[in-house]
């Protein structure tokens, strides 16, 4: 079950307090002056900002980060902390159930093995693993005190380069619904979807990867018309106009004019439904490495009580490594045109663990196999 949020007061009448982000990714308390937290504060749907209240930020380590404290201004409101819990649920039909993120040919290919102790020791050839290979088999050769340091190994790497890949088009799809989501004419919004999505596409470097990105991407839009979106009655006028833009985003996909990628249909679901970009960056990256980790239950390589602490413990920290260097969003980039490939290059999309692309794209070529990437 999801963590409430709570609340302390101190002697200095500041309220701490402790969202379910923090408690799932290791983002640090927010320290909010108690007159700046009211009860009956709430936010727009399509701003994603608290109505009342100015966060002091959050420290971490000496910092201040305004992306957490904006974060938690959005989850103080019950409709933003209720969207929320309904997206982490496990059982959405989202399309990750049969993808293992290329799990399983990693392991078959006896790549999955714990990190040795210190990087090249004696008698080792690389940073990554020991002598002791895994056996080339979907079912791992290894104790849970092997198997668990094996696997967030794995995930250390492959979740960093997927965040890294990807992040970029949730951020660019959800800047794209909030900028058109007034517009009268949504072909402008849509066009822009349908440019994205194709340079997404260009950068995938598989058709396994493309294939499972098509096939979550569609799923997650498919739940957003069908079981996410106001039903009949419900809906307001700003929840219609950004309904018409994500359904002509929808159409040039079913007429084969956009491929429709998990990384630009999410920004564009969760735009429309009104969350704000942090927490959507965040929940994109928290539920593909839940999604990892069931899809090493399913292979044998682990057992659903080590997943769940795998995801309590390692995993947080992973989360929070991951999700600390958010994209660029729009407008950063911009200034004098002739640094602007610098810019591209530092914030854009970038493949940070090619073993595993390669890895990745063989998955078709294993004798049998379970996942479809």
């Amino acid at each position: 079950m999801a963590a409430v949020a709570t609340a302390q007061v101190n002697g200095n009448g500041e309220a701490h307090i402790t969202t379910p982000a923090q408690v799932g990714s290791g983002v640090p308390a927010v320290s909010w002056l108690g007159s700046a937290v009211s009860s009956g504060s709430q936010s727009s749907p399509m701003n994603g900002s608290a109505a009342n209240g100015v966060p002091n930020g959050a420290t971490n380590g000496g910092s201040t980060s305004n992306g957490a404290s904006a974060s938690a201004a959005a989850l103080l409101d019950p409709t933003a902390q209720h969207l929320l819990y309904v997206l982490l649920d496990s059982n959405l039909p989202t399309g990750g159930f049969v993808a293992s993120s290329g799990l399983e040919s990693y392991a078959k290919h006896g790549f999955l093995r714990p990190r040795a102790a210190e990087p090249y020791a004696p008698g080792q050839t690389s940073a990554v693993g020991t002598a002791e290979l895994a056996a080339p088999s979907s079912a791992a050769a290894m104790g849970p005190s092997k198997a668990g340091p094996a696997l967030v190994g794995f995930a250390d790497a492959e979740v960093e380069n997927y965040a890294a890949s990807t992040g970029f088009y949730v951020a660019r799809g959800w800047a794209i619904v909030r900028e058109h989501a007034g517009d009268a004419d949504a072909g402008a919004g849509v066009d822009a979807l349908v440019a994205l999505d194709k340079a997404h596409e260009a950068t995938l470097l598989s058709h396994v990867a493309r294939r499972a990105s098509k096939a979550q991407g569609i799923a997650t839009l498919s739940l957003y018309f069908r079981g996410l979106s106001a039903p009949p009655g419900f809906e307001s006028a700003a929840d219609a106009a950004v309904r018409d833009l994500v359904d002509g985003y929808r159409n040039r996909i079913r007429r084969g004019l956009a491929p429709g990628h998990l990384a630009t249909c999410w920004g564009v679901v969760t735009a429309a439904l009104g969350m704000d970009l942090e927490t959507s960056l965040h929940l994109y990256t928290f539920t593909h490495t839940r999604a990892l980790l069931s899809s090493a239950v399913r292979l044998n390589i682990i057992g659903p009580y080590l997943s769940t602490q795998l995801l309590s413990h390692p995993m947080r920290d992973l989360l929070s490594k991951t999700t600390g260097a958010s994209p660029a969003g729009p407008g950063e980039s911009a200034g004098d045109a002739d640094w602007s490939w610098a810019d591209e290059a530092e914030h854009g999309p970038a493949t940070t663990w090619p073993l595993g692309e390669i890895l990745a794209a063989r998955h078709d070529l294993q004798h049998s196999r379970i996942f479809n990437s």
